[in-house]
């Protein structure tokens, strides 16, 4: 120990010595170390050169059936009945000795606890200030605190009991921990996928747009197609007659002229112009006629 041995703990160590006890001994019922008996006998040895005599006298005394202790206080009450006689007040004295005392055995317990005065004061000021924090007396600090402990261990059973609940349930569905754990870590994958997956149906949906679309038009280019081709009746009946093409005659493969054997014709012209330079000649002079410089500014024939 570093700090400074108390004075009482010094004098009982002497006194245990002076009875004859062994350095062990007295280190044990003391509370102190073996050394730190010898380093006091030490003291003392060197201080009275005459302290080993004084213990052989104390053993001598001891083996005689005499208390030590009631030897010194038969020489103590000697000193008190001297100084009754000489009227000295020992009222102020034994205030001052209680005080004493009370230091003294605030010393002997620091030192055994190897505490300083310092961090006693310390420890003393911090239970107080925690007394009045929780709002408790002084004097029932102990047992709040026994009360505090009792309800933490309550806590944690309860805590323990719901971690075996939690734990039961996972066993009951096939889950643990390790498996909550992996699908916490996949979860921003599958959010990816979620978000790919909602892309992909807003592409088929652009797609099925499209493609509806797509047949919309055409759609409308073969109902456009068949509006260019169309050809009137009248027209038709017109042209079979002065053809001659009343379906009777037997006149080659095309017994009467309709809408699909015309632009049957037409494409094919159109595709083999070399094949029929006569009739397209022959075209070329109508339609100069109909529509070249055959019309006059009024638009009739000149």
């Amino acid at each position: 120990m570093g700090s400074k041995i108390p004075k009482p703990i010094k004098l009982e160590v002497i006194r245990k010595w002076l009875e004859g006890k062994s350095r062990n001994k007295i280190a044990k019922e003391v509370g102190i170390g073996a050394g730190t008996v010898s380093g006091i006998i030490q003291e003392f040895r060197q201080n009275d050169p005459e302290f080993d005599l004084l213990r052989e006298v104390a053993v001598k005394l001891k083996n005689q059936g005499i208390n030590i202790e009631s030897f010194a206080s038969l020489v103590r009450l000697r000193e008190r009945m001297l100084n009754q006689i000489e009227g000295i007040d020992h009222l102020d004295q034994a205030a001052d000795e209680k005080i004493e005392s009370l230091i003294v055995n605030l010393e002997v317990f620091c030192f055994k606890q190897n505490l300083s005065i310092k961090e006693f004061v310390n420890l003393v000021h911090n239970i107080s200030w925690t007394a009045e924090i929780l709002g408790v007396p002084l004097e029932k600090l102990p047992r709040h605190i026994k009360q505090l402990e009792s309800d933490l261990h309550m806590l944690t059973k309860q805590i323990e009991q719901k971690e075996l609940e939690k734990q039961n349930a996972f066993n009951d569905y096939g889950v643990t921990i390790n498996s909550l754990e992996e699908l916490n870590k996949n979860r921003q994958l599958f959010e990816t996928c979620q978000q790919q997956k909602l892309e992909l149906d807003k592409v088929k949906r652009e797609r099925d747009s499209d493609k509806k679309e797509i047949e919309n038009q055409k759609l409308w280019r073969s109902k456009e197609e068949q509006l260019i081709w169309s050809v009137s009746e009248t027209e038709l009946d017109k042209a079979n007659r002065e053809i001659g093409f009343n379906g009777s005659n037997g006149r080659n493969l095309v017994q009467r002229l309709n809408p699909r054997n015309l632009k049957d014709m037409v494409m094919e012209v159109y595709h083999h112009p070399s094949k029929y330079l006569k009739a397209i000649s022959h075209m070329v002079d109508i339609y100069n006629l109909e529509y070249g410089g055959g019309r006059g500014a009024g638009g009739e024939q000149g």
